[in-house]
């Protein structure tokens, strides 16, 4: 890949191309190409038994040395010593247990962020936790977070669901230094993850929760859980059901989903199940589209308007640039960004920025309350 080549490819100039490359990414093309390949490498590295000159080849670099150069600049040693520093220092297993140091992770405000309501808190920092058909406890204190799973679930799962491989300080160090606001809600927000979490899932999860609390939102969840979800055992032998296939819901009549304490949102996912299981909506296109070509096919889904497509762009696409507004966020935007919000500063990182309102007015509440 080359910025000629794209340029060509795009009917443009190749100054042009690069001028609105810079504008957007805040970086050259060939920065933000080598940022991508090097986040590839990492997660190679720390997930697979790959050869590092396979891995180097597979990530797009033209040679070993240039390779070398790159990896040196942005992490300060090679590739191998990387490799054994994480394996060494950051993961270790243990009895079908992971211990893994990490910065800006906090289970605690991850599950009081309002993107996922499956998880528990189960007292003194243990958590459990249900996404898809997956089961998981964990234990946090401080900076030390413990798995409960095998190597291989934690790699090829949660370390995805998590966005583990995310550099959230990059998101932190951007943010303007003159705006007091969001300074202030990046410190209540340090510590959440935008969790890439099951498209179908999210699609339920967002239809049940328009107008609707949090305690509530689970409850439903919980209920339609255990009548249409596969009823499974974790390996430590807790009983929990899967999260309800599209085939399943699309058995379910509206006056079932309504006796699930579903009210009105029935006939919403009824309708969407039937729609999605009879191939008129494409769950696996709106995977490959992107932010806004998703966000208008997901609006096509019944009940789906844009506050909830942009919830799921988020939490489910991983669209940073979603920006999920709802009352209480709406009123932030009105006191604090009359002038409308920097949408340009904060470009790939918006997602975030409506994250740590969200705990931010979630906290004033609380305090308001106390």
């Amino acid at each position: 890949m080359s910025l000629d080549r794209m340029a060509r490819d795009l009917g443009i100039s190749r100054f042009t191309l690069s001028r609105v490359f810079s504008g957007t990414f805040h970086r050259n093309f060939n920065q933000f190409l080598n940022e991508q390949r090097l986040n590839y490498v990492t997660i190679h590295l720390e997930c697979s038994d790959e050869s590092i000159t396979d891995i180097c080849m597979n990530a797009g670099f033209e040679s070993q040395r240039t390779f070398n150069r790159v990896f040196r600049e942005r992490y300060r040693m090679t590739p191998r010593e990387y490799r054994t520093l994480y394996k060494e220092k950051y993961l270790r297993e243990e009895q079908n247990m992971i211990t893994v140091e990490l910065e800006h992770f906090s289970l605690d405000k991850i599950c009081d962020s309002g993107q996922c309501f499956r998880m528990k808190k189960l007292g003194d920092g243990h958590f459990s936790m249900v996404a898809g058909d997956q089961y998981l406890e964990m234990h946090q204190k401080d900076g030390v977070v413990d798995f409960c799973c095998s190597q291989e679930e934690f790699i090829c799962y949660w370390v995805l669901y998590f966005d583990l491989d995310t550099d959230y300080e990059a998101y932190m160090n951007a943010a303007n230094p003159r705006d007091k606001y969001l300074g202030a809600a990046i410190k209540a927000g340090d510590g959440i993850r935008i969790l890439r979490q099951d498209l179908w899932e999210m699609i339920v999860t967002f239809l049940i929760s328009q107008q609707n609390n949090i305690k509530r939102i689970r409850k439903c969840i919980e209920t339609i859980c255990r009548k249409y979800g596969e009823r499974k055992i974790s390996s430590a032998g807790v009983e929990y059901y899967a999260f309800p296939t599209v085939e399943a819901l699309s058995q379910a009549t509206e006056e079932e989903l309504r006796g699930c304490g579903l009210g009105y949102r029935a006939k919403y996912i009824a309708v969407t199940a039937r729609t999605i299981a009879s191939g008129q909506i494409s769950l696996e296109k709106i995977y490959d589209m992107r932010y806004h070509q998703a966000k208008k096919e997901l609006m096509k889904l019944c009940g789906v308007g844009e506050k909830v497509a942009e919830c799921i762009c988020l939490f489910a696409l991983h669209h940073m640039d979603a920006f999920p507004i709802d009352t209480h966020i709406r009123q932030v935007m009105d006191v604090h960004y009359k002038r409308g919000f920097p949408n340009r500063r904060y470009r790939g990182m918006r997602g975030s920025c409506s994250s740590i309102f969200f705990t931010m007015t979630c906290t004033h509440r609380l305090r308001m309350l106390s």
